[in-house]
């Protein structure tokens, strides 16, 4: 065996070790990215409240009450 030969394999290993370790970038970022979209998706469904939610609010507390009065 000569020496062109272990240098030869020395190099393939580096290069397996490298895919790996940038496969693994790679799978880590896509997961970062999906727990980011889910992040975005919740951001979503939370509003400001304004003076007519308020409003409707005491209508709703109102109609409810006066079910349980009514029993």
């Amino acid at each position: 065996i000569g020496t062109g030969t272990v240098d030869l394999e020395g190099r393939l290993s580096l290069l397996r070790i490298r895919i790996f370790a940038i496969a693994g970038l790679v799978g880590q970022t896509i997961n970062f990215l999906q727990q980011l979209a889910q992040l975005d998706g919740l951001g979503a469904s939370i509003q400001r409240r304004n003076d007519l939610d308020r409003l409707r609010d005491l209508l709703e507390v109102c109609l409810q009450l006066s079910f349980y009065v009514c029993i």
